[in-house]
């Protein structure tokens, strides 16, 4: 059993002094104490692959991290500077103009490169057998779609097979 998330106290129950700053630290001290953590923060921007590996390398091994899917591959789209700047750059310029995006805006190919930003951002994590990724889905024509395309792609919505 873990948390969502590495929830900041300023009491000083659970962190000791000094480890209440920094995701790094929080993260070292709170793997001590549970198994898991679910990782909310992938659902509103995909996450870097060196932040990834640097969670890796702070956490005993065994400890898991349950990614949650990108926000806008999960619904029926989300807002255009929660892409990642290659993707928002590879927009159509009426496209690039919007606030709000759908996956029919993005097209099959700019769907296809997010799933695979996605994927690749989590790999130092898939790599060590280290992750699950849990999809928080609205019953919609595009969900269907998205787990359609997520299911046949490598290090996706199924759960890693224990090591």
């Amino acid at each position: 059993m873990g948390t969502c998330g590495l929830f900041v106290e300023k009491s000083g129950r659970f962190y000791p002094s000094g480890q209440t700053s920094g995701t790094v630290g929080r993260l070292h001290f709170y793997s001590r104490h549970f198994p898991c953590l679910e990782v909310d923060t992938s659902t509103y921007a995909i996450p870097e692959v060196e932040t990834v590996r640097t969670w890796c390398k702070a956490t005993p091994k065994g400890f898991r991290f349950h990614f949650k899917v990108f926000g806008m591959l999960t619904a029926r789209g989300g807002n255009v500077a929660n892409l990642p700047t290659t993707i928002r750059k590879s927009l159509p310029p009426g496209v690039q103009k919007k606030q709000w995006l759908t996956l029919h805006d993005l097209g099959e190919d700019l769907l296809g490169q997010l799933w695979e930003t996605f994927n690749k951002a989590l790999r130092p994590a898939n790599d060590g057998c280290r992750t699950t990724k849990n999809a928080q889905l609205p019953y919609s024509v595009h969900t269907i779609h998205a787990i359609h395309y997520s299911c046949h792609t490598c290090h996706t919505i199924k759960p890693c097979i224990p090591c």
